[in-house]
């Protein structure tokens, strides 16, 4: 059963919480990251840990979602390897990756090289919430929206990817996950659409503080829905094309 979180219990401490909101940020990490960013003085990957930066000392907290009871981890992608990054923030913390988002605010710096092994992205997020899932169940805890994971690339995958494209439809199908992808650069369309049909989004040349601003309008957007995950989608594209001065862009998947 999902629980709204209300203003009577709003200001308890997020571990506090009978219901949460799981989020997850997967980031590409290879070595294309490297090439210049949108204002071409500095390379995306300083562009995307500047607007991380930006997004836990400031941006993050603004999101009733993640500030009241929200955990959050950012995975990195990269050669042949993925890894979590550390967010602990003392004592007081979730089973990692996660942190509770309202402790959290700064995030390591990430460097990029190498490949792009996106479907071991895909497979430790969706063990991730499932573990989550389970304890937080044994907890007697419920959650306030389904758990979202958002996909930043510049690229396409160098590794097949059919298992992990299964393991997230069937994910996505029994109300488990919601997923975006989103792209920057040279990200490929075809590849954004293959991987999240329903919910890819080509950012190009934007700064990547607009992935940022994405995560922000699309969970604000969808707090407390209980429906398909086609049906949530569609609410997200239509606010972010509301939300977003350059929404076309948004659109144009």
């Amino acid at each position: 059963m999902t629980e709204i979180l209300t203003a009577a219990n709003a200001a308890l401490p997020p571990e506090r919480q009978t219901s949460r909101n799981l989020v997850v940020l997967l980031l590409d990490a290879s070595g294309s990251m490297l090439e210049p960013g949108p204002s071409r003085r500095v390379s995306r990957m300083e562009d995307l840990n500047g607007a991380l930066q930006s997004f836990a000392r400031d941006d993050m907290h603004d999101i009733a979602q993640l500030e009241a009871n929200g955990e959050l981890a950012i995975g990195v992608f990269s050669g042949s390897s993925f890894s979590w990054l550390d967010l602990s923030t003392g004592d007081v913390r979730p089973p990692a990756p996660f942190a509770y988002a309202a402790y959290v605010h700064t995030i390591p710096s990430v460097s990029a090289a190498g490949a792009t092994p996106m479907h071991l992205a895909i497979e430790a997020a969706l063990e991730a919430v499932r573990q989550r899932k389970l304890s937080l169940s044994l907890e007697g805890r419920t959650h306030e929206s389904r758990p979202i994971i958002f996909l930043l690339t510049d690229g396409y995958p160098t590794e097949p990817m059919r298992d992990a494209l299964l393991a997230l439809r069937e994910a996505e199908r029994t109300k488990s996950v919601l997923f975006f992808a989103l792209g920057t650069g040279n990200a490929r369309t075809d590849w954004l659409e293959l991987i999240a049909p329903e919910a890819h989004y080509p950012l190009k040349n934007r700064p990547l503080r607009s992935y940022l601003e994405f995560v922000s309008t699309s969970m604000s957007a969808i707090a407390g829905i209980d429906d398909s995950a086609e049906a949530i989608y569609r609410t997200v594209r239509v606010a972010n094309s509301r939300a977003n001065a350059l929404a076309q862009e948004f659109l144009e998947a």
